[in-house]
């Protein structure tokens, strides 16, 4: 028997929360510093060299309407500008005092710094308006996602809010962009038949692209009708055993590496690494909570393991 073709749509989904402090120090703006230094000025960079060596085709990128907002705010970009002095300071102090050794490791990410500082100010702090100019150019397909990023199956029963998340969403990429978001991310990959699509149809979005990930197609019956005459719709098409395997397979190997790298980073650390003004708990927590969803890594290894039986242990 044939197996049914596969269709796969790679979208990048850029989020982050709202993490704007009165405090011009607080550990939580770090994460969008980081975000911008070592996520969105290299993708800009990667671009600008598709761009510059003429190479055809165009990226979908989801920017949520938090960090949309975020981006844009005249604050936050003059404290990034005041973080990445001090982490280059931090850098060279550092090539002082360590042993040589250790010193091609600096300057390769001496390079980094330089490179993204050096995108930062070629765009003048303005990302949006520099992801636009390559969305002009069709290097770009530009989206957003339901403000301010909610589980969305959560809200099924409130309509009233499913169309303000999505009104607000589009609101905020209208004012930047000053067009329509070429389609609509959902928050956390959430998906419930019917969440979303009426109101993207309200919105006057008939035209953009609504991502369903990794959902069975018999899931998108319930409005196969509405989707099939307005929205299309992106899915990824393959049996429900072999979609079980691989996930299975991969949450194994990422919970087996997210506990290794934050119990080492612990362990490295002593006891402040357990401590809240230390951000290597924050991100333990954090890859511990990742570890925990969808299932754990014992769940997947038992999914795994039952299916190995199917297949004489070969997934090839």
């Amino acid at each position: 028997m044939t197996a049914p073709p596969a269709a796969l749509a790679l979208v990048l989904h850029a989020h982050l929360p709202w993490v704007r402090h009165d405090d011009h120090d607080a550990l939580e703006e770090r994460w969008l510093f980081e975000a911008i230094t070592e996520c969105y000025l290299p993708l800009l960079a990667v671009c600008d060299g598709l761009a510059r060596d003429g190479v055809p085709g165009s990226l979908a990128l989801s920017l949520s309407p938090t960090l949309l907002a975020m981006l844009r705010d005249a604050a936050l970009r003059a404290r990034f500008e005041k973080h990445f002095v001090k982490l280059t300071a931090t850098l060279t102090a550092a090539k002082r005092r360590l042993d040589a050794r250790f010193h091609p490791a600096l300057d390769h990410h001496a390079r980094r710094l330089d490179a993204a500082w050096a995108m930062w100010t070629h765009v003048d702090g303005d990302l949006p308006a520099a992801f636009d100019a390559h969305r002009r150019a069709g290097r770009l397909s530009l989206w957003t996602s339901a403000a301010p990023h909610p589980l969305l199956p959560l809200w099924a029963d409130r309509r009233w809010f499913l169309d303000l998340a999505l009104d607000r969403a589009i609101a905020l990429h209208r004012n930047v962009f000053g067009d329509d978001p070429g389609g609509v991310w959902l928050p956390e990959c959430g998906v419930a038949p019917g969440v979303l699509v009426a109101s993207i149809l309200m919105a006057g979005l008939a035209g953009a692209a609504l991502t369903l990930v990794l959902v069975p197609v018999a899931a998108l019956a319930p409005i196969a009708g509405v989707v099939a005459a307005a929205v299309p719709v992106l899915v990824l098409r393959a049996r429900a055993a072999a979609r079980r395997r691989a996930l299975s397979q991969a949450k194994v190997q990422l919970g087996q590496s997210m506990r290794f790298v934050g119990q080492q980073c612990t362990q490295m650390h002593g006891g402040i690494g357990v401590t809240d003004e230390y951000a290597g708990s924050h991100y333990f927590k954090r890859l511990t909570v990742m570890e925990m969803q969808w299932g754990d890594t014992l769940h997947h290894l038992g999914e795994t393991s039952a299916r190995m039986q199917d297949t004489a242990g070969v997934f090839a």
